[in-house]
């Protein structure tokens, strides 16, 4: 507990936090003024976090892989995590490109 109360007091020291209440404004968090523009918003933002996740995603598989040590179990969970970071992937991709093909065919 004593160092939870340090730790606070020790970052609170290094990043000190300025408040304003006067020149704090609120913007919402979407500017959209659609519901296609927030569709398509909402999916760019997902396919950006899928390419993020993606690599995070190999590079676990991998470790499982290398550290497997001939255990089988582990083998496979790292397969399997190849396969499904990949299979999501690609869902992903494919319903990122058919929003763009609707917007693009029934919007404009």
């Amino acid at each position: 507990m004593k160092k939870n109360y340090l730790f606070l007091i020790f970052t609170n020291l290094i990043f000190p936090f300025k408040i304003l209440a006067g020149g704090v404004q609120l913007q919402p968090p979407i500017s959209a003024t659609s519901i296609p523009e927030v569709i398509e918003r909402l999916s760019n933002f997902i396919f950006t976090l899928a390419i993020y996740f993606l690599p995070v995603v190999a590079v676990s598989a991998g470790i499982f892989l290398i550290t497997a040590g001939g255990n089988i179990q582990q083998i496979e969970r790292g397969k399997k995590l190849i396969i499904y970071g990949l299979i999501g992937f690609v869902i992903i991709l494919v319903a990122t490109g058919l929003i763009r093909l609707f917007r693009e065919t029934f919007l404009r």
